[in-house]
């Protein structure tokens, strides 16, 4: 019986510290703006001006990138809508592909519903987000 109880804890105890790990390292406490595939395409639609955060779940790039865009983001006390390419990449891959958007990070501004401007394949810091924001800034 007392094997039972023993084992019963042991597994109880590995149960609540997976659901822990879990829940801890999906984290959704960012400053952007998660959008779907369709409420992105509204907007280009709708010719609106807007920046587009391209990120991927588990990209060390972009993990290393979330502080300095959650910090600007505040600082500057913007909008930057995103889209998490591992939920979107298989459902509308031609589009993507068409566009080019096909790595992550990646920021693009757009105006009046068309591509402006891009930031990507090269390490995003404070300094050149901060510029690429100045130079398309809509406002």
């Amino acid at each position: 019986m007392k094997k039972y109880i023993v084992s019963l804890i042991v597994i109880l105890m590995t149960f609540g510290i997976g659901i822990y790990v879990y829940s801890s390292s999906v984290d959704n406490n960012h400053e952007y703006k998660d959008m779907s595939f369709e409420k992105y395409m509204e907007k280009l639609d709708g010719n609106q001006s807007f920046f587009l955060y391209v990120y991927r779940t588990g990209c060390p790039a972009c993990e290393e990138l979330e502080p300095t865009l959650n910090k600007v983001i505040k600082e500057r006390n913007i909008t930057i809508d995103s889209i998490e390419m591992s939920k979107n990449r298989n459902s509308h891959k031609d589009y993507f592909v068409e566009h080019n958007i096909d790595s992550t990070p990646m920021l693009i501004h757009y105006k009046n519903g068309k591509e402006d401007a891009r930031l990507s394949n090269q390490i995003i810091t404070e300094k050149k987000l901060n510029q690429f924001l100045n130079d398309h800034n809509d406002k």
